[in-house]
């Protein structure tokens, strides 16, 4: 390949914007039901970036630390890490790609699937993850999204109060703020 045509398809490629989040700004809920109560909780450290190219590729990456998962309740917190052995899989993380209509203006919303794998007690699954992403500016991304996560699909044994399990499927709900990075 000539060097004047690899400099052409170079400036071609569509450039990439790096995002990160915002920790301050961004929540990821779940919700467990019981026959006897329903459990809500709230994932306390958060990690997550993405990459968006002017075509309206997305790759992202989230990822939340199982020691700070936190319902409220210090003992079914406790229960939540030695199930979710927190010590031996120390993150519940989210790896996925989609397409999105790259904004011509803004404010702008957009919906986004993304193809997804999750990684839950070491166990990775597919899953599609629908997502609303708004962009006040170019700058900034505000995602919003609810999906279910199975315990069983990834090997955690669901807990049990009088002999009644919880419900196989997590509902987990994210709103997350990213700032694109300035280089």
């Amino acid at each position: 390949m000539t060097p004047i045509l690899l400099a052409l398809l170079l400036a071609q490629a569509p450039q990439a914007r790096i995002f990160a989040l915002d920790p301050a700004q961004s929540h990821v809920k779940f919700h467990l039901d019981h026959p006897l109560h329903k459990v809500d909780g709230e994932a306390k450290q958060l990690e997550a970036k993405a990459q968006l190219t002017a075509d309206g590729q997305v790759k992202a990456m989230a990822r939340a630390q199982v020691a700070a998962l936190d319902t409220g309740d210090g003992n079914r917190d406790a229960n939540l890490r030695a199930v979710m052995e927190a010590d031996r899989f120390p993150y519940v993380i989210l790896k996925g790609t989609g397409q999105l209509a790259t904004p011509a203006a803004f404010p702008a919303t957009a919906p986004v699937l993304l193809d997804a794998e999750v990684d839950v007690h070491g166990v990775k699954t597919p899953l599609k993850v629908p997502l609303e992403i708004t962009f006040p500016d170019a700058d900034t991304a505000r995602i919003h999204g609810t999906f279910d996560v199975s315990l069983e699909a990834h090997h955690v044994e669901r807990p049990s109060l009088l002999f009644k399990k919880v419900s196989d499927a997590t509902k987990v709900t994210v709103d997350l703020l990213l700032r694109a990075e300035r280089h």
